[in-house]
């Protein structure tokens, strides 16, 4: 990659990181912070598709949150299960991992419904919260790709943005709950002394 298309790549991820950190900012639905995040990773990398995916509170599936690029064929082929993806295994330990081909690679869970939908490279990142790992995010290619150290930092970046808006959604809700609650005791005391 030569200077000037580098130069215009890092401007591509900063404006991609700016309009993530500005969408989790103003908004506090979830559903579409990450929607747009994962349209906005698949646009900066130029890949073929993204998906975000979170652990269920057992920690053995990982449930789809959102995805753009690919099929619903592609999307309802089964459930991630943890303990049959060593790929997701190594990417909830903290580690980004790289699949030079999604179709061979062993350590991916659905092999043949990757070639069905024309994926071959993969690069999966944790999502984590508070340094706990909730989930992974990941990118897949349509040819054989390698991702450099900022592409991986990139990603990592953006899983981690994606976290914060999961986490502030919750904490909105909570506050919604107590106030609801707190209301709802006030006006039960006001409507029983008159």
């Amino acid at each position: 990659m030569g200077r000037a298309d580098r130069t215009r790549h890092d401007r591509s991820y900063w404006r991609t990181l700016y309009a993530a950190t500005h969408d989790i900012a103003s908004s506090l639905n979830p559903e579409e912070v990450l929607s747009r995040l994962v349209r906005r990773v698949t646009e900066a990398m130029d890949v073929k598709a993204a998906t975000l995916r979170l652990l269920t509170a057992d920690g053995d599936i990982l449930t789809q949150r959102t995805s753009y690029g690919l099929s619903e064929r592609y999307l309802n082929k089964g459930p991630v299960e943890r303990r049959r993806s060593p790929l997701d295994q190594e990417a909830l330990q903290g580690k980004p991992v790289w699949v030079e081909d999604v179709r061979r690679d062993p350590r991916f869970q659905y092999p043949k419904e990757a070639g069905q939908e024309g994926l071959v490279s993969a690069l999966c990142v944790p999502v984590s919260l508070h340094g706990e790992p909730i989930g992974v995010m990941r990118v897949y290619t349509a040819s054989r790709r390698e991702f450099d150290p900022e592409e991986v930092e990139f990603l990592t970046a953006l899983a981690d943005l994606g976290a914060i808006a999961i986490e502030n959604a919750r904490l909105h809700e909570e506050l919604r709950r107590d106030l609801d609650q707190t209301v709802g005791a006030l006006w039960g005391v006001q409507a029983s002394k008159a």
